[in-house]
């Protein structure tokens, strides 16, 4: 069940050629970090980004996070080299830019393999039409953990006049997590880049959380806070959760399927879901009491 699993409601890329954003991670409550080998980094800046990155996560101890890097295109000149150089670092996973099949996920589980790396998580950024029309082989890949929409990408490549509403990225995003559900891996919302725009990125934040996104990936830390809230269980949700467990578990107890809650008719597979809440909404505590813990030492 993924709610027992690490949260993954904010996701914040760092790019890796910049030793203040490297040492920044140190006092940020995100729940994940993607140290960024990638885009955000200079063509001239690639090596110095790995070796930065390199150095700060062999003598860095942060506090409970999970690590993720972003690495280059393994058609590229750095791709390769990025995977040899993470051996042996204290990370979790690796993001993998624009995967279109099953073929090119087989392609970079083999090439973690042969870098010792495939004790790790694979991540698959959906960032092209033909992504979204393969996502069904993509997520169903056996090495595919996360699926990570690249909005951003996705808005140009559609030909799609950019609105807060995201109207023209709806299908996509739908398809995304419809994905996500049918094979079992996180689903993970794109990146907000207008860094003025609070009331947009609320909005797009509160509008993935209702599509069924597990958490989004963020570009800037101002952005913490906000999605942090946005996917964490409201202290209404919380509580329905635990009628619900209740109220089921009574009707089981009386050999009964079905069961009323406030005038609503509980089916049995309800209780999935709502335990599902009460155990993200246990492990949200438990990382941010530890979070806490280890910001004030």
């Amino acid at each position: 069940m993924k709610a027992t699993q690490h949260p993954r409601r904010s996701m914040l890329y760092v790019p890796a050629h910049h030793s203040r954003y490297l040492e920044k991670t140190k006092e940020l409550c995100a729940d994940c970090f993607i140290y960024d080998l990638g885009i955000s980094v200079p063509v001239h800046q690639k090596e110095k980004a790995r070796s930065l990155l390199t150095e700060f996560l062999k003598t860095t101890e942060l506090p409970r996070r999970e690590l993720w890097v972003r690495v280059n295109s393994l058609s590229s000149p750095w791709g390769l080299d990025d995977l040899r150089e993470l051996k042996d670092l204290p990370i979790h996973g690796i993001v993998f830019p624009r995967m279109e099949s099953a073929e090119e996920i087989t392609r970079a589980a083999t090439a973690m393999d042969t870098a010792n790396l495939s004790h790790l998580m694979l991540a698959v950024m959906i960032e092209s039409p033909r992504s979204i029309l393969q996502i069904g082989e993509i997520a169903s890949h056996p090495r595919t953990s996360l699926l990570i929409a690249e909005t951003t990408s996705l808005t140009i490549q559609l030909h799609l006049y950019p609105s807060r509403e995201r109207t023209g990225l709806l299908h996509s995003l739908s398809q995304i997590v419809l994905a996500a559900r049918a094979y079992d891996v996180w689903a993970i919302d794109g990146s907000h880049m207008n860094l003025k725009d609070t009331e947009g990125f609320e909005f797009t934040c509160r509008q993935g959380r209702d599509l069924g996104f597990d958490g989004r990936t963020l570009s800037h830390p101002s952005q913490i806070v906000y999605a942090n809230e946005a996917y964490r269980p409201s202290p209404e949700d919380i509580e329905w959760a635990r009628r619900i467990v209740e109220a089921l578990n009574e009707a089981h107890a009386h050999g009964e399927a079905l069961a009323l809650l406030a005038d609503q008719l509980l089916q049995p597979y309800e209780i999935d879901k709502a335990r599902r809440v009460l155990q993200l909404d246990e492990k949200i505590r438990q990382l941010e009491a530890e979070n806490l813990q280890s910001l004030s030492l």
